[in-house]
């Protein structure tokens, strides 16, 4: 799997977000008026402007491996 850069409002749950501080699982996100809020599996939470390119590495789906992702 690879990375791509996604906007913050767009990161699916299950998804690998890195940063300058490590690597981490979005397990939820919460979108406010201006920014998105992505809840991580060791209970971080990281705000993000929410049209802000992030980078990602999506969760393996059915479809994905359909697309050869």
């Amino acid at each position: 799997m690879s990375k791509v850069t996604l906007p913050a409002a767009q990161v699916p749950r299950g998804a690998h977000l890195h940063t300058p501080h490590g690597t981490f699982t979005v397990t939820r996100s919460t979108t406010t008026a201006r920014a998105v809020v992505l809840r991580t599996a060791c209970r971080q939470s990281l705000a993000f402007e929410a049209d802000r390119p992030v980078q990602v590495t999506l969760p393996h789906t059915p479809a994905a491996a359909a697309r050869g992702a």
